[in-house]
């Protein structure tokens, strides 16, 4: 079992191990299923420890311009699989576009990001890459990554651990749990400072916990989105591949 504390990487944000959590019949153990911010700063030391996970599957939830401006760093003995998709690009993050469109209230900041996670899991591209990662699962051990490695995927590690049998309150304490590791003093001043610098705004407490955190009522609006257009969360998750097939094929993962 190989477990892996965060402040071990150097270069790599907001990474943690999300399995770890009881089911029903049982558990689903540490050091198969990994989560984290882009690997584009991956030093050295960084890649050593991503070469020692033994991944099977990298699965980058990045736009095609995200993944040219910010290339991965892996390691040059990495022989897994690396799911990406290059359909749905864009020139710009959203939240960019939305901080340039002017109003950085609090009330305009919180209906942006309601929409952004009711909108996430039933876009195209969302539902090719997370249908890549379910299937991946089932093959050995994963590492789930977007750019500050929160919101896509949080939503899309919230939907793992609640195939794979997870209570809905560890559900939650996992997504969270990058509030504490990103809501870091240094952190919210660097990030301050940047906003300042390309919006000419004093930003709000919100604002700076939008780029940097997660909230726990996205979450639910999120899963809420994708369980109302499917007709149920169950019948969603059948729709990422998560059958009974799926089910007998992630025993491996079972402790």
């Amino acid at each position: 079992m190989t477990v892996v504390p965060p402040h071990r990487f150097t270069g790599i944000d907001n990474f943690r191990d999300f399995g770890g959590f009881r089911r029903r019949d049982g558990a689903i153990p540490l050091g198969a299923l990994f989560r984290s911010g882009h690997l584009a700063n991956a030093g050295e030391h960084d890649r050593a420890i991503l070469q020692g996970l033994a991944l099977n599957t990298i699965v980058d939830l990045r736009r095609p311009a995200e993944r040219v401006q910010h290339p991965s760093l892996l390691p040059a003995a990495f022989a897994g699989s690396i799911i990406t998709e290059e359909s749905g690009d864009r020139g710009e993050a959203p939240h960019l576009e939305f901080l340039k469109q002017g109003d950085h209230s609090d009330a305009a900041v919180e209906a942006f990001l309601l929409d952004y996670y009711r909108a996430a899991p039933l876009q195209p591209r969302h539902l090719i890459l997370f249908s890549g990662a379910f299937a991946a699962i089932a093959t050995g051990k994963i590492l789930i990554h977007c750019t500050a490695g929160k919101d896509r995927t949080g939503i899309l590690v919230a939907l793992v651990q609640l195939a794979l049998g997870a209570h809905r309150d560890d559900v939650m304490t996992e997504f969270l749990e990058t509030n504490r590791i990103m809501l870091t003093v240094e952190n919210r001043s660097r990030t301050a400072a940047g906003l300042r610098r390309l919006f000419s705004v004093e930003p709000s407490s919100m604002m700076i916990d939008a780029m940097l955190g997660v909230n726990a009522h996205h979450l639910d609006a999120a899963l809420e989105s994708a369980g109302h257009e499917a007709g149920s969360l169950q019948a969603y998750l059948r729709q990422l591949g998560v059958n009974t097939k799926w089910q007998a094929d992630i025993r491996w993962l079972h402790s």
